[in-house]
């Protein structure tokens, strides 16, 4: 097991806990706990789920790694889907001698839906998608933590080019979405501003100013997730790079539907793709 001491010592310097001389207990979702500071230290030792322990100056830590997702069970700190099978998911992708021989991503976890369990499958887009990132991080920490990522027993994760995280976004009404019709894509190699993005075909309730390409309203924000497949109301992270700004990505901004860019040094949330 391998534990970072620095972070842990932060960790500890956060964190209040109340127990037994010989036990501190961290759990994430205690009063004050920092879930992005636990989920360093879980990813660092490969633990999917439940307790790990850690010993640091003689004094036990026991940090609490989260449950599995609905039809999976903890064993060993790691997420399985059937309690009879003894591999974890990725070294079912590979072996199957014991299963049925289909695709794991159809029939093992849910089909994506504003209330689905993650990962869940999107059968329209043929994608799987992870649970939304407890924290906001830059483009670079983004790209490594979905690479990282071993989320419901997957190792392939990878943050989502804009086609794909395009594929998400709905309207309001259940109709098809402008976002349809933006251009903007890495599939079709059209990453410029000016010439792939405007205001009337790339945001949900943006109004377009006469003569321009930008918006004179973005329109309004909403917290309820109208505007995402998965129910999302935040700003989420692409992959792909703006052609002649290499400093700046292409992102959705679920709170009110619109494909919008960003500085690699601003900080937003993620969902992995695979």
């Amino acid at each position: 097991m391998k534990i970072n001491i620095l972070i842990l010592l932060t960790i500890s310097s956060i964190f209040f806990i109340s127990c037994d001389k010989n036990m501190k207990r961290i759990n994430p979702f205690d009063e004050g706990a920092d879930r992005s500071e636990i989920d360093k230290i879980c990813k660092q030792s490969e633990a999917e789920c439940g307790y790990i322990t850690a010993n640091l100056n003689s004094i036990i830590f026991e940090i609490d790694c989260g449950e599995c997702p609905t039809g999976y069970e903890c064993s060993n700190n790691n997420c399985f889907a059937d309690s009879s099978d003894s591999q974890s998911h990725e070294d079912a992708d590979i072996n199957t001698a014991d299963t049925d021989n289909t695709d794991p991503t159809e029939s093992s976890i849910p089909e994506c839906s504003k209330s689905s369990d993650t990962p869940c499958y999107d059968p329209s887009s043929g994608l799987t998608w992870s649970k939304i990132s407890s924290s906001e991080m830059d483009y670079i920490d983004a790209t490594i933590f979905c690479e990282m990522n071993n989320y419901g027993g997957f190792t392939d994760w990878r943050l989502p080019n804009i086609d794909e995280l395009k594929t998400l976004l709905t309207s309001a009404t259940g109709s098809t979405p402008r976002s349809a019709d933006c251009k903007v894509s890495e599939t079709n190699d059209c990453l410029a501003l000016g010439d792939c993005w405007t205001c009337s075909t790339c945001t949900e309730q943006g109004t377009q100013e006469s003569g321009e390409i930008s918006c004179l309203s973005w329109g309004t924000t909403y917290d309820d997730g109208r505007f995402s497949k998965l129910g999302d109301s935040t700003d989420l992270w692409s992959s792909s790079t703006l052609v002649y700004d290499t400093n700046t990505a292409w992102l959705v901004f679920f709170d009110d539907g619109s494909v919008a860019s960003g500085n690699k040094t601003h900080h937003y949330y993620v969902r992995c793709v695979r």
